[in-house]
């Protein structure tokens, strides 16, 4: 069945007399002073010239009611304005998300503040002059995932949805009841840490961006631009509609294994874990989940997502993975990266046996790697070449080791035969300096 696309336009009166609706995926309402400021602006320029106004475009998905995917931000300020002239639009009636509250509070007073000197006279005639000469145009269709390509083809204005919020869409529209609950979820991992880190670091971003460099490091399909960002859309969206489990599928709840062969009989020794009847406790841990696995649409992609979101908090908390995560210049970012997801790829498959092993080693390669060369390029980096010779791509031998002490003997080898181990002797200068000086120390760890 082919979609259908509609195009039109609508003045103020028009829009909000459709039953429109902010769905669950949507992020909150989020504009701020300047912007509510700049459209007020706008239009009494324009009633001020008496001319028509197009106040931009929306994008629409049909569903039982008309779904906003772009245009959120414009139409909530718009109703808001309406409010202040006195005229109540249903579009408010719609649910509204928690964390919208606050800044509609204040854009509403914001509103009411910028019309404060004007008489009634001239709210009546700016509220006539809205419904009928300012106009908006409207995209509609009724595939959501083709709403989501002409919103990601087109410059809107505002603040633009970001690939993850894309991603999240997509899935959502996977999910037939209860979407809410998976959209909430998420918007509480986009606020994770954000009321208490300066500068708002966005630990979902990063947690997207480190799934799909270990994803295509081991499949070895990393391309240059990848070191600076991935298109997480494309690596993490809908593969899979299955949620059955294989034979090399099941839960990661078994320490040990023992077979007696007299007896044709296997013990299957569990991990420490707390049990209620059939469920686990804290069963996020527990979900067969490898890094690199096909995408299940829906429930089971947030699933994924939750539980790399929680190995991921549980990681920063380490002291290694963040005390040594620190390579200092431009360039050194990229060695930081290999860092970061190389030890988040081992943390998932052995967690924290031998973790600090495996994290100095890593770093003592990366280390040697920087002193051996005049600069860091990307190029380098991404052929996992740290001694000018061998090659040796740590999610691969991460992804095919059995055991936490075969990828430490590996290691070990490839240190022993392929590694200077006086190159920390060499005249250098400047930064260059103080990886040397980490480096032997690093070196002197080990041995």
């Amino acid at each position: 069945m082919h979609s259908q696309i509609k195009t039109g336009t609508w003045n103020l009166k028009e829009l909000f007399e459709k039953d429109l609706n902010i769905p669950d995926f949507q992020r909150p309402y989020a504009w701020e002073e300047e912007q509510v400021v700049q459209l007020l602006d706008d239009l009494m320029q324009a009633k001020k010239e008496d001319k028509l106004y197009l106040i931009g475009n929306m994008i629409l998905y049909k569903d039982i009611k008309l779904e906003i995917v772009d245009g959120q931000q414009r139409i909530t300020t718009l109703a808001l304005l309406f409010e202040v002239l006195g005229e109540t639009t249903k579009f408010l009636d719609n649910e509204i998300n928690i964390l919208s509250a606050k800044r509609l509070k204040e854009n509403y007073q914001i509103i009411e503040n910028y019309f404060q000197n004007f008489d009634f006279n001239f709210k009546e005639s700016f509220k006539k002059f809205l419904q009928s000469k300012v106009y908006i145009t409207y995209i509609s269709t009724d595939n959501l995932d083709e709403a989501f390509v002409l919103f990601d083809s087109q410059n809107t204005r505002g603040k633009p949805l970001k690939r993850k919020d894309i991603l999240k869409v997509h899935h959502l529209h996977k999910i037939e009841e209860n979407r809410s609950v998976y959209a909430k979820k998420w918007e509480k991992f986009e606020k994770y840490e954000k009321e208490k880190i300066k500068g708002e670091i966005d630990r979902l971003d990063e947690l997207l961006y480190h799934i799909s460099f270990i994803r295509k490091a081991i499949k070895n399909t990393l391309t240059i631009d990848d070191l600076d960002k991935i298109d997480v859309f494309r690596e993490l969206k809908k593969e899979v509609k299955s949620y059955l489990l294989n034979n090399y599928n099941q839960p990661p709840i078994y320490e040990k294994f023992y077979f007696n062969f007299e007896r044709n009989e296997l013990e299957l020794i569990t991990k420490p874990i707390q049990k209620n009847d059939n469920y686990l406790v804290n069963g996020i841990f527990y979900l067969p989940y490898e890094i690199l696995n096909s995408i299940s649409g829906g429930e089971m992609f947030f699933a994924y997502v939750w539980k790399y979101f929680e190995i991921y908090k549980e990681l920063l908390k380490n002291e290694i993975f963040i005390k040594l995560n620190n390579f200092g210049g431009s360039g050194n970012r990229y060695l930081a990266k290999i860092y970061i997801t190389s030890l988040f790829l081992y943390f998932d498959k052995f967690g924290y046996e031998y973790f600090d092993e495996f994290a100095k080693r890593v770093f003592l390669l990366l280390l040697y790697f920087r002193l051996k060369k005049y600069s860091v390029r990307k190029e380098g980096v991404l052929k996992f070449i740290w001694n000018d010779k061998d090659e040796f791509n740590f999610y691969k031998e991460l992804m095919f080791s059995y055991s936490s002490d075969e990828i430490i003997q590996k290691l070990n080898r490839y240190i022993a035969f392929n590694l200077d181990k006086k190159v920390y002797k060499q005249d250098v200068s400047g930064a260059k300096e103080i990886f040397k000086n980490r480096f032997k120390e690093a070196l002197e760890i080990l041995n």
